[in-house]
């Protein structure tokens, strides 16, 4: 198998991969609100197959995503990551109170915590 196939083998794996995590949880790409993907390399040929992937995905809307070339991995033998930002996580994220940015950001000012959203 050239490295070109291996790298397109991987991707469609993590797809299928990911398929099947939200499928176990009832879900599919239309709750999907945002794809995080990750690959070695630099060649317009992988970027063609990640490209190709994703309009693959789901009803043929696209969920936003952000693409990272990068020169390795943590696992050294690995090519590509994908990993998912779900329509109700961002949703969550975006509305968390005020009052919680203290627990994640350090302590607020007094008349910040006063005044709560």
């Amino acid at each position: 198998m050239s490295a070109a196939e291996a790298f397109a083998a991987e991707v469609r794996q993590a797809f299928e991969e990911l398929r099947s995590a939200l499928a176990e949880e009832g879900l599919g790409f239309e709750r999907v609100a945002k794809l995080r993907l990750t690959m070695v390399g630099h060649d317009e040929l992988s970027l063609a197959v990640v490209l190709a992937e994703v309009a693959r995905l789901g009803d043929g809307t696209t969920p936003a995503y952000t693409l990272r070339r990068v020169a390795g991995l943590a696992e050294a033998h690995a090519l590509f990551e994908v990993a998912v930002e779900r329509k109700d996580d961002a949703v969550r994220e975006a509305y968390r109170p005020l009052s919680d940015l203290g627990e994640r950001c350090g302590e607020l000012p007094a008349d910040m915590a006063a005044h709560p959203r």
